[in-house]
């Protein structure tokens, strides 16, 4: 076959190249392109350093996928489980073999079936849907097949599914061309009235098997149900079902971005959801009537969270999975401003201004400017209090809790973060912590959220008295927004009480 039909392979291989070059060149030219690869390549990388033997485990890991070894990870596969089950991957081994043998043979072929008359006879030959296989595609079977397998015998934690993926479509071809050829042969046998009761009773078998697996035990499984949010899926039937009688909320790992695309595209009713890291935030939607947040397991709220508000608030319902694992509590909570009126946020602590950027933290020279309560930031949030530790050592987490009131809505994805720094007498950066737990595009006018935004200090900080500043930024230009005192802007940060850094 080779021989007979290498120009269409060259033209097969050199239209393969011409695909793949402008990925190629993009990644080659794009600084972190193959990031990923290396983080995944670890038996190349310690091929490099002179050990071959964890290439050669995963190598012989992923050629038994078929047979006896599966994905160790649940997210794509029962673990553990090889992608045929013993019958099949007897069938998909010799349908491979066979692909190997009829690629070097001259003139490869498979057996018509038989046709046979009432006594047994042989009758005359017949037309057949079954047609010699002499397609000179016929040796791409089994290349594509172990190129398919490399992603996976290179990488770590072997055999993997997704990275050989590739590989699905011809091992398929192979094991129907298996299946095919024995068909065939026990066609010529006396057991031939059996081939097709047997072939039934397989074809049924496996399908059971596989709705069990899959629709069931994999499906109940707390890792999968991690994965895929299940609990989400759960949050979004129960809205379908039952309308807030206010806004709605739900905690997620990934409120900016991955959670709220899959669950925008679950029917979940007409609330208009508001997202939030409930491991960092809770927020208060905004309405004449009581909220309802989804607190799911994860993340689970912090400690201070939990103690400061979830304790205080009522339970509606708690839900779980069929693994058992939590799907997600529901709280009441007073809507939006009066929020604060149930939980007071704290304003004993004092904030200021000043243009001068540096200057001693105690300030002898009297540059701050102080600012009263709520101190607003451009037309889009105002700050209502916060509470900050006024000492802390080198190496813990400086505490910050941060409490804001949404001034209008905000529909738009906006890359928009809260800052807090640590800054020495010559304004000097020596701390930092940069994020947003309530995504901005949640906000409506009248929401209100309680952020933490602890800081580290590294080791390295030398004792004394810092400032501490706060504000809000776009990470699309990095403009900071303005701090408005009556219509004016007086500048682009807050100062909070000073930290002093005390030795440990």
């Amino acid at each position: 076959v080779l021989t007979r039909a290498w120009r269409g392979h060259l033209a097969f291989w050199l239209a393969a190249i011409i695909a793949y070059l402008p990925l190629a060149l993009a990644l080659i030219g794009q600084e972190g392109g193959y990031l990923r690869v290396q983080q995944t390549a670890l038996p190349l990388e310690s091929l490099r350093a002179g050990d071959p033997l964890p290439l050669l485990n995963a190598t012989a890991q992923t050629l038994l996928m078929w047979t006896t070894h599966g994905d160790p990870l649940w997210r794509y596969n029962i673990a553990g489980r090889p992608v045929f089950g013993p019958v099949l991957a007897a069938i998909f081994l010799f349908g491979f073999a066979l692909t190997v043998y009829l690629t070097f043979k001259k003139t490869p072929s498979l057996p018509s079936p038989v046709r046979r008359g009432a006594g047994g006879e042989v009758a005359a030959p017949t037309r057949s849907l079954h047609k010699p296989l002499t397609h000179e595609a016929l040796p791409l079977i089994p290349l594509l097949i172990l190129i398919g397998m490399a992603p996976s015998a290179v990488t770590d934690s072997p055999p993997a599914f997704l990275r050989a993926s590739a590989a699905l479509p011809a091992a398929f071809v192979a094991l129907g061309i298996g299946a095919d050829f024995l068909s065939n042969l026990l066609t010529r046998t006396r057991i031939r009235r059996l081939v097709l009761p047997l072939a039934l009773i397989l074809i049924a078998a496996t399908a059971a098997f596989t709705v069990r697996d899959y629709f069931v035990t994999w499906a109940a499984n707390e890792e999968v149900e991690r994965v895929y949010r299940t609990d989400l899926a759960v949050i979004a039937a129960y809205l379908r079902d039952h309308q807030p009688p206010g806004g709605g909320a739900i905690s997620t790992t990934e409120p900016h971005h991955l959670d709220r695309f899959l669950f925008d595209y679950t029917p979940h009713g007409s609330t208009d959801v508001h997202w939030f890291d409930g491991l960092y935030a809770i927020t208060a939607p905004a309405g004449d009537a009581p909220a309802w947040v989804f607190v799911t397991r994860e993340p689970t709220p912090g400690d201070r969270l939990q103690a400061a508000y979830y304790d205080h608030l009522p339970l509606l319902l708690e839900e779980n999975l069929n693994s058992g694992a939590l799907a997600f509590k529901l709280y009441e909570v007073t809507p939006g401003e009066r929020f604060f009126d149930a939980f007071p946020p704290p304003t004993d602590q004092p904030a200021w201004v000043s243009d001068v950027l540096a200057f001693p933290p105690a300030d002898p020279d009297g540059v701050r400017m102080p600012v009263a309560f709520p101190a607003q930031f451009g037309d889009v949030l105002q700050l209502v209090g916060y509470q900050s530790a006024p000492q802390i050592a080198p190496g813990e987490w400086l505490p910050i809790t941060l409490y804001f009131r949404a001034l209008r809505d905000i529909t738009e994805p906006e890359p928009w973060v809260l800052f807090a720094h640590l800054l020495d007498a010559e304004g000097q950066l020596v701390a930092a912590r940069d994020f947003l737990a309530v995504p901005a595009s949640t906000w409506r006018a009248g929401d209100a959220f309680v952020q933490l935004h602890d800081v580290l200090l590294d080791t390295s900080v030398p004792p004394g008295l810092y400032h501490l500043e706060i504000g809000l930024y776009s990470q699309a230009d990095g403009s900071r927004f303005p701090l408005m005192v009556n219509g004016v802007s007086i500048g682009d940060r807050l100062l909070l009480e000073p930290v002093e850094v005390i030795a440990p």
